[in-house]
């Protein structure tokens, strides 16, 4: 990456790090992390002095612009004081999990916002959520288990064929792109937008020219890591509602239903 290109990639990256600021979003900070601890673990970006101090001015400053317009405040906020959004979603986490074992068929497009509010949401609390906040766990408890199983085999695949080790530089950003793009679907239903998808799908396209060009092989033991890794960070998430999970008896008559004995 020569001078030129590391400059405009700086400059550039200003106007959505701004962005970011602006939105307060704790899920966006995680994301942007993970794209930059991507990049700095495989050397991305050569670090000469001069680009080493930049970076690290422009850190300083984007924490205290974010202090300034009381981001930060919004970003810790959960450690100092009870925060709902935090709490909320906690919530949801912990309880779509029962939602994926108690629908092995899935509970139907759309519709994973409704069935946590009708079945799961705690008594007394009056949030109206059309998804689940995040964009893996709507669809997951969507999606039958077929749908499911296919789901965890796409991103491992695109982990796989992503994965900088072996490759050109390029495919450290791109791979931190498809990344933050995971991390950002976790905290929220980022997923759902086509128009968030243009930039990670346009790095897979290039990145499949130049393995093409190449002809840069994806080695299989790497496909069956993403894949393994994939499935029992699926099974542990699951697992951990075992203990949590309680059967319920509903009876009904036409005029009444009882729920538990």
């Amino acid at each position: 990456l020569n001078d030129r290109r590391f400059w405009f990639a700086f400059f550039a990256s200003l106007i959505p790090g701004f962005a970011l600021l602006h939105t307060y979003s704790r899920g966006g900070l995680v994301s942007l992390a993970s794209a930059v601890i991507v990049i700095l673990a495989f050397r991305a970006v050569p670090l000469t002095r001069v680009r080493a101090a930049t970076l690290l001015f422009a850190a300083v400053a984007f924490v205290t612009y974010g202090a300034h317009i009381s981001a930060a405040r919004r970003w810790t906020q959960s450690l100092v004081h009870d925060d709902r959004s935090v709490e909320n979603r906690v919530e949801i986490w912990k309880n779509a999990r029962l939602m994926i074992l108690d629908s092995p068929r899935g509970w139907g497009r759309g519709n994973a916002g409704a069935a946590f509010m009708s079945w799961y949401e705690p008594l007394g609390h009056r949030e109206i959520y059309r998804t689940l906040v995040s964009s893996h766990l709507t669809w997951l408890v969507e999606m039958g288990w077929c749908g499911r199983l296919l789901y965890v085999l796409t991103w491992s695949a695109v982990f796989s064929f992503t994965f900088p080790l072996g490759a050109p530089r390029v495919f450290t950003i791109i791979c931190a792109i498809w990344i933050s793009f995971f991390v950002g679907a976790l905290f929220s239903s980022t997923a759902e937008s086509p128009f968030l998808w243009i930039i990670p799908l346009a790095s897979a396209g290039y990145a499949s020219w130049k393995r093409i060009i190449l002809r840069l092989k994806i080695s299989l033991w790497r496909i069956t890591i993403a894949t393994t890794l994939g499935f029992i960070a699926l099974g542990a998430y699951l697992a951990s509602a075992l203990p949590h999970k309680e059967s319920v008896v509903i009876e009904a008559d036409p005029n009444l239903t009882f729920i538990g004995k």
